[in-house]
């Protein structure tokens, strides 16, 4: 149906020594979503929650096209960041 609308939800969660929190952003282009989350995941990890552990022996990543997932293997609870796109089709 052409009066169907397709958005692209971003959200990011994370813990760690600078505490938890979330974000979210809303794209209508897919490309640009992608484009977002790319940029994201660079900033955490230059600066943000991921640099806190990147280091770290037990440092764990996993990434696909629509999500980024980081944890420090013995203590997930503690050090976390995880980044997800969502394809929401609105009528």
């Amino acid at each position: 149906d052409k009066s169907d609308t397709t958005v692209y939800l971003i959200s990011e969660e994370w813990n760690g020594d600078s505490g938890a929190d979330s974000k979210h952003y809303v794209y209508m282009d897919s490309k640009q979503a992608k484009a977002k989350s790319r940029q994201l995941v660079r900033e955490r990890k230059t600066g943000g929650i991921i640099s806190e552990i990147l280091d770290e022996y037990d440092f764990v990543e996993e990434s696909a096209d629509t999500y980024y997932s980081c944890w420090r293997d013995n203590d997930y609870d503690g050090y976390h960041y995880n980044l997800f796109i969502e394809e929401i089709h609105l009528k």
